[in-house]
C-alpha cells in the first residue's frame, strides 16, 4: 500500500452520490467519507449584482462606495463603453483626477480614462475606487 493510497484511499475513486440539495449548495460525500459542500459559480455580471438597469444600449445605476452612492450611466454604443457620472462630489472634480472629467450636461460629466476599461464591470470598479480615493 502506497502513501497516497493510505492517506486518500483507493485510486479508483468514483464521484459520490448526491446526499442533499438546495438552490445554492450541494452536499456530497468525498473520497474520505466526509461531506463536501459544492457551491456553483456566480454567473451574474457585476452591474446586475449592483442593481444597474439595462435599457437598450445604456446602463444606468449608482457607483457605490463607503462614502455614498453616486448616479452614473454607461453608453455601450461604441466598441468600448463610455462612462458618465451625475452630480459627482466636488473633491472628485477638483482633485488630482480633475482632467479626467468633462462636463457634457447639467451636472453630468463624461469620464476619460488613461487606460480605458475593457468592459462595463471593470469601469464601475475603477470609478468606485477613484471616488473612494478622492473622498478619503
Amino acid at each position: 500500500m502506497g502513501l497516497i493510497t493510505f492517506l486518500f484511499g483507493s485510486s479508483n475513486y468514483e464521484p459520490a452520490a448526491l446526499v442533499s440539495s438546495s438552490p445554492r449548495t450541494t452536499r456530497v460525500r468525498g473520497p474520505n467519507g466526509r461531506f463536501v459542500v459544492q457551491v456553483p459559480r456566480n454567473t451574474k455580471q457585476l452591474y446586475e449584482e449592483r442593481g444597474w438597469n439595462l435599457r437598450g444600449i445604456e446602463l444606468s445605476g449608482y457607483y457605490r462606495t463607503r462614502f455614498g452612492a453616486f448616479k452614473g450611466r454607461i453608453d455601450r454604443a461604441l466598441s468600448r463603453p463610455v462612462f458618465f457620472i451625475v452630480d459627482p462630489p466636488s473633491e472628485l472634480i477638483r482633485g488630482p483626477h480633475s482632467a479626467c472629467f468633462t462636463e457634457v450636461g447639467r451636472k453630468e460629466f463624461r469620464i476619460h480614462w488613461s487606460s480605458k476599461p475593457i468592459d462595463c464591470n471593470t469601469g464601475i470598479l475603477y470609478m468606485e475606487r477613484c471616488i473612494s480615493e478622492a473622498l478619503s
